[in-house]
């Protein structure tokens, strides 16, 4: 982390999103920076051929033991994702940080197939990352999934021409009033070309935080 005019803070990347990072600093060399200050991240990887700086904004800060935890939001998410490669919007995408859709553009048609040869369910979009989501359906349809934790996930996106057609498996579930929540991980090695349909969803996401930073300003 740098400031302008102060020795660079190094802290350890704990959380990842498209839209942001979450990044925690030891004692005592943790900054004191107030909500919703602006500030450049720098992050370093082999991954990369030199340091990446990102502006960001503080959202909000935790103090832990023995350490400080600090939420930041990029500033310009769209320009970020437009010059990263494929292989960095996936490690910001991560499973671990789920995209809450906006509610005006909850409107992605998903349903479930539990391979017995019946009719897939039709599920409702709860939130979604670029490796998994969460979605819900209807309780009595539980039964038809009861006996098995592999599931076959499609996604219609409004104004996508095709489809996201992948592989996963369910990781939880809960009652939630009268609907079944489940949390399901894409599984890369059963999806059928998964980078091209995780791409499909890269875009899809992009376009939802374009959304919701239009909605939100």
């Amino acid at each position: 982390m740098h400031r302008p005019g102060s020795p660079p803070f190094v802290g350890r990347l704990v959380d990842t999103s498209a839209c942001g990072v979450g990044v925690c600093f030891p004692q005592p060399n943790w900054p004191n920076l107030t909500v919703g200050q602006e500030i450049d991240l720098v992050f370093f990887s082999e991954k990369f051929n030199e340091p990446l700086t990102v502006a960001v904004r503080v959202q909000h800060r935790t103090e832990e033991a023995g350490a400080r935890r600090y939420g930041f939001r990029f500033l310009h998410a769209e320009q970020l994702d437009a010059h990263l490669c494929l292989t960095f919007r996936q490690f910001f995408n991560r499973r671990k940080s789920l995209r809450v859709l906006p509610e005006p553009y909850h409107t992605a048609k998903v349903t479930l197939d539990a391979g017995h040869g019946e009719p897939p369910a039709e599920a409702r979009m709860e939130n979604l990352s670029a490796s998994g989501a969460a979605v819900s359906l209807e309780a009595e349809l539980d039964a038809e999934f009861a006996e098995t934790t592999r599931v076959g996930f499609s996604m219609q996106m409004p104004k996508f021409r095709r489809p996201v057609d992948v592989m996963g498996n369910i990781r939880y579930r809960r009652l939630v009033g009268v609907r079944i929540y489940y949390g399901i991980e894409f599984d890369p090695e059963l999806s059928e070309d998964f980078a091209r349909q995780q791409e499909i969803i890269n875009k899809y996401l992009t376009k939802l935080e374009k959304q919701w930073l239009r909605i939100s300003a």
